[in-house]
């Protein structure tokens, strides 16, 4: 139960970055910024950092293959959902990257599954 909530926290953060960043290349959310007391200019340079941190957590964390199938679902879900202008291009890679990590996570599972560690005694 404990797992399920991290990973559910990480995702959540990721994506409210991901949001916030996109808001603000597209300057409709000034006003926002302008109540928190930060400037668009602030978040443009410091959040791309924060995903790049957040991502790389999340590949040591989980491992690769939950990375690569996270970042497949998200830019899918983007695509389809028309939040970005290139629609076509990110819903191939989307859809490239979440085949990707479900035969990772797999590949690493038979991997697991072929080389049980052994127990002490």
């Amino acid at each position: 139960m404990r797992q399920d909530k991290g990973t559910a926290s990480v995702i959540a953060i990721c994506l409210s970055l991901l949001v916030t960043y996109g808001l603000t290349k597209t300057n409709l959310s000034t006003k926002f910024l302008d109540a928190i007391n930060l400037g668009p200019e602030f978040i443009t340079t410091i959040l791309p950092w924060l995903i790049l941190i957040l991502l790389a957590a999340i590949a040591l964390k989980w491992g690769i293959g939950i990375l690569v199938l996270s970042l497949g679902i998200i830019s899918t879900v983007a695509a389809f959902g028309g939040f970005v202008y290139a629609k076509t291009f990110l819903a191939i890679v989307g859809i490239v990257l979440t085949i990707a990590g479900i035969f990772l996570i797999r590949w690493r599972n038979k991997r697991r599954n072929y080389h049980p560690r052994k127990r002490r005694k």
